[in-house]
């Protein structure tokens, strides 16, 4: 807000009469930086006094990004000031996390011309309730020490799909196996040619095939799901899981499984579509 005053300065020369509209000249108001400080569970306010200032006004909302207005007047400061000037909020809503509360400071000149402080705020963001989950274990089932588990898929009843990454003595494998006993049904060695040194990664179901990522290649495999046999191979950029998908998490995409970050492989073509692009691998 800003209010302006002129006066008239009255010039009287011989033979000469002068009128002029002098407008005031004064100091403009001085921002101040504000401290905000929880004390005896109340907000404490303080901030330093300027020469130039001669009223403030302590403002507060819930809202972030208020404009200060008449609703959100908190307080006035008139003269005589401290150096420090002092507030304490005792009504600010203390250890509600459902309630923040945001401030702005606006210092006045002699004439009402105004300037405001920067935000600052209180938040009880720390009283909220952290929610505590415990567990319990409904079975322990037998499992292999010796393998590196990358890939682990559950399939009715109590079978398991697992790809194991390349460590010694087992190299990287896909295998079935039973849940309850651990028993291997089923198992493909994934480097089954020379010089090939594959790391086995995630795995997924899709209908009657095994789609299976490995580290650092870039290569994936698809397998038929009763015999194991590879019946094709892709490639991508880079990915963090695999899931399988049906057409309508991609429109205009059908018979296809998701690698994360929106890249979909149709099993119709060695293509990839990533990002709802399609791109040839």
């Amino acid at each position: 807000m800003t209010r302006s005053q002129h006066f008239v300065i009255l010039l009287l020369l011989p033979g000469v009469l002068m009128l002029a509209l002098v407008a005031p000249i004064h100091a403009a108001p001085a921002p101040v930086t504000a401290s905000i400080a929880i004390q005896d569970d109340q907000v404490v306010i303080s901030w330093p006094h300027n020469e130039a200032n001669a009223r403030y006004e302590l403002h507060r909302s819930d809202e972030p990004y208020f404009a200060p207005n008449a609703d959100t007047l908190l307080e006035i400061f008139e003269p005589p000031f401290a150096a420090t000037i002092v507030y304490t909020d005792a009504s600010a809503a203390l250890g509600d996390h459902h309630v923040n509360h945001f401030y702005r400071l606006l210092s006045f000149d002699a004439v009402g011309d105004s300037v405001p402080s920067q935000r600052f705020a209180e938040f009880d963001f720390g009283d909220a309730p952290i929610p505590v989950y415990g567990y319990q274990v409904i079975n322990a089932y037998p499992h292999d020490d010796d393998a590196f588990t990358q890939g682990l898929v559950y399939e009715t009843p109590d079978i398991l799909y697992e790809s194991t990454g390349n460590v010694s003595p087992l190299g990287s494998v896909l295998r079935k196996e039973a849940l309850t006993t651990g028993a291997v049904l089923q198992e493909r060695q994934l480097n089954d040619e020379a010089g090939e040194n594959y790391f086995g990664e995630g795995i997924t179901l899709w209908g009657d095939e095994i789609p299976q990522l490995t580290w650092q290649s870039h290569v994936g495999f698809v397998y038929d799901k009763s015999t194991f046999a590879e019946i094709d191979q892709f490639s991508y950029d880079h990915y963090q899981s695999l899931s399988s998908v049906g057409s309508s998490m991609m429109p205009g995409v059908s018979n296809s499984f998701l690698i994360s970050d929106n890249v979909y492989y149709p099993r119709s073509s060695a293509s990839y579509f990533q990002n709802s692009t399609p791109g040839r691998t």
